[in-house]
């Protein structure tokens, strides 16, 4: 298979070439923190950003796995291990899951169903975050509002909330952006998960976000660092 685009699924941008943060998604509700890395071509990130964060999502599906409550399709076994390897594999069992196994029979099940995912531009991601304040919000407060009652966040992250406070603030003002612009956190068009894009296209989605977001200097700001960056790695 040779290598496919995916977009961000707040503005819409390719991420070909891109730095993105990945979300854990049982549906379209979250149950991860945001996992930063470079994208890979192929529908996953690489050269993750490891932290607490991404060694508690580990221990849990380590843990989930030796429980039998988290199961993996052999299909996937030789290239993600069966229980993953490393972090990365965990994501891309979640980016399997989403495009290339069933609800029926999926690459990762976690007490029967498919954890997902969703991507997002570094560069949108950490401008929002620096932008959206927490004001009096609490720990407890954010978590709550990011991640409602999903018993899945709670098993990962409830014992060490003020471990990952500043992975829990940005996705607290990614989560409060979204509301205030009428998004939610959703996986991947699946009719466009895959494609390849061309240069006219990719910067037509640039345009078309500069046009959605045009009275939102955060995020046109994180349009022209990504443009610069594109630029950059056309010059290379």
């Amino acid at each position: 298979m040779g290598l496919y685009d995916t977009r961000c699924a707040i503005t819409g941008i390719s991420l070909f070439t891109a730095d993105a943060v990945m979300v854990g998604l049982d549906g379209s509700r979250p149950v991860t923190l945001g996992v930063a890395g470079g994208y890979n071509g192929y529908g996953v990130i690489e050269n993750v950003v490891e932290d607490r964060n991404t060694e508690l999502i580990m221990a849990y599906v380590l843990d989930r796995a030796r429980e039998g409550r988290m199961t993996f399709h052999p299909d996937y076994k030789r290239d993600l291990g069966a229980p993953p390897r490393d972090i990365e594999s965990v994501l891309a069992y979640f980016e399997r899951n989403f495009c290339d196994s069933s609800d029926e029979y999926p690459a990762l099940a976690l007490d029967g169903r498919p954890i997902v995912y969703c991507m997002v531009s570094k560069l949108v991601w950490d401008a929002v975050g620096r932008a959206v304040a927490a004001g009096r919000a609490t720990v407890e407060d954010m978590f709550a509002d990011v991640f409602g009652d999903s018993p899945v966040a709670a098993e990962i992250y409830r014992s060490a909330l003020h471990e990952v406070t500043d992975q829990l603030r940005d996705m607290y003002a990614v989560s409060s952006f979204l509301r205030a612009h009428g998004l939610a956190w959703q996986p991947p068009d699946l009719d466009e998960h895959g494609m390849v894009y061309s240069d006219e296209e990719v910067a037509a989605f640039v345009s078309g976000a500069r046009v959605r977001f045009a009275e939102v200097p955060v995020v046109l700001g994180a349009l022209d660092r990504h443009a610069e960056e594109q630029r950059r790695f056309a010059d290379d």
